[in-house]
Formats: C-alpha cells, structure tokens, sequence
C-alpha cells in the first residue's frame, strides 16, 4: 500500500486534471517552468471516444485543431489530431 500511496503523489504532481483552460494553464505553467520545447500528452480515459475528446480540445485551446502539422499526421493518428509540440 506505502508503494501505491507514493505513486498516486508522484502522478499528482506531473499530471494535470481540469477544464480546457485549466489543462492549457497547467501545461504553459510547466513548460515555463522546465524551458521544454516540446510537450508529450497522454491521457488515462479508459474510453477511446472519451480520449480522443480529450486530445481534440487540447488541440483546440493550442490552436493545433486543423492546423497544417495535423493534416499532415491525419494518416497515423486516430481523428487526424497532430498534437506533436505546442510550446
């Protein structure tokens, strides 16, 4: 149990839960605060719907949504989302 604890605090830490505009604040708040170039998203939703809602409003609050960079991933990634960097 001491072990589940301790992942649970570490994961709170790194991850972020909230509105579109609350995951948008968080995620510039931590690329600031690093100096990364480059922002990695994964979500947890168990429903694949569910996780591509996720990353479609991500995309949205960064501009990314339609964007020429997500076009051109429209044949890999499931929904044509190109959510590769958006610091």
């Amino acid at each position: 149990l001491p072990a589940e604890l301790a992942r649970i605090a570490t994961q709170r830490q790194v991850g972020i839960v909230g509105s579109p505009q609350t995951v948008a604040r968080e995620i510039r708040a931590k690329v600031e605060q690093s100096g990364a170039d480059e922002v990695m998203i994964a979500t947890t939703m168990f429903d694949p719907a569910d996780r591509l809602r996720s990353y479609r409003l991500i995309a949205e609050r960064f501009g990314l949504a339609g964007s020429p960079e997500a076009e051109a991933l429209r044949p890999v990634l499931p929904g044509g989302l190109g959510l590769h960097c958006m610091a």
